[in-house]
Parts: structure tokens; C-alpha cells; sequence
């Protein structure tokens, strides 16, 4: 996804119409409730996102940046020069990534509101957090539209 911010616009207004995410992408995703749930359970919706949205190559591939990459996106320079992961190994370390984002997100946001999204929401937000956590530094727009509570900027 990089800076392309559609798809998280997509993902996030899904949820502000009352749309689970897979209504919206056709692609045989779980659907899940909206309001709270377990944390297991919008970190593996998370994990499905990242997955279609992302991407997985086993092989180390050069990203838009030029930056050495492989698996889902791992820049981790130990990673990278093995030139090649599997499948459910690349699965185990996004679950880990998905894990310590989500802590830091949930930080980031606050974590009383964010406990009260739905697992679409929180799944569509760490997808893009994933991708660009430079989105989430205090002093952007989009983090100064979140504390207004003005939903229309924070996508934007």
C-alpha cells in the first residue's frame, strides 16, 4: 500500500458505514462483528488483510523505495540477506510484527478509543500503520484530525 491511502480510506470507511471490510473486498476474507472482540481476533483479520494487501515473495525484491525486502514487506536486514523465506515462517514473524504494531498503535491512539473500534477498523488501521507509522507521528494532519474526532480529514 505504501502512501497510497485509498485502500485504507476504503477499509476505514467501511466501518463508518456499518460495512465489515470483506462486504467491501470480495476476496473470501473472514468477516468478523463490529465492536470489540478478543485481540487474536482482529490480529488474525490483520494478518488476512496484510496478507492480500501486502503481499508475500520468498525471494528478496527491491521495494518502491529500492529498500532490500522479502516476505510481507520485512526489511530486517538479517531477513533479507538469508534471500529467500517460507511461507509459514514469513506467517509467524507478520503475526509477531502484528502484535508489537498493534501495541504501539493501540498507544499511538489511544488505548480507550481503540479498544472501542471494530476488528475491521482495527485491522484496516494497523494495515496502514504497518505500511506508513510516519501517518501516526503526532504533528501530522491525519493524527490531528483523530484527536478532533473529524473522521472525514483522518482518512484523507
Amino acid at each position: 500500500m505504501g502512501k497510497d491511502t485509498t485502500a485504507f480510506r476504503e477499509r476505514f470507511n467501511a466501518y463508518k458505514n456499518g460495512k465489515s471490510v470483506s462486504e467491501i473486498y470480495d476476496a473470501g476474507l473472514p468477516r468478523y462483528a463490529g465492536g470489540t472482540s478478543s485481540e487474536s481476533l482482529w490480529h488474525d483479520y490483520a494478518a488476512d488483510l496484510l496478507d492480500k494487501f501486502e503481499g508475500f515473495r520468498e525471494n528478496v525484491y527491491l521495494d518502491g523505495k529500492n529498500i532490500p525486502t522479502i516476505g510481507y514487506g520485512f526489511t530486517d536486514p538479517k531477513l533479507v540477506r538469508r534471500g529467500k523465506i517460507s511461507k509459514p515462517e514469513a506467517k509467524k514473524i507478520l503475526k509477531g510484527e502484528i502484535s508489537t504494531r498493534g501495541d504501539s498503535l493501540r498507544n499511538i491512539l489511544g488505548a480507550e478509543r481503540f479498544d472501542k473500534l471494530a476488528d475491521d477498523t482495527k485491522a484496516a488501521l494497523l494495515s496502514y500503520y504497518y505500511n506508513y507509522p510516519a501517518g501516526f507521528k503526532d504533528s501530522t494532519k491525519m493524527m490531528t484530525a483523530w484527536r478532533n474526532n473529524d473522521y472525514d480529514e483522518f482518512v484523507r
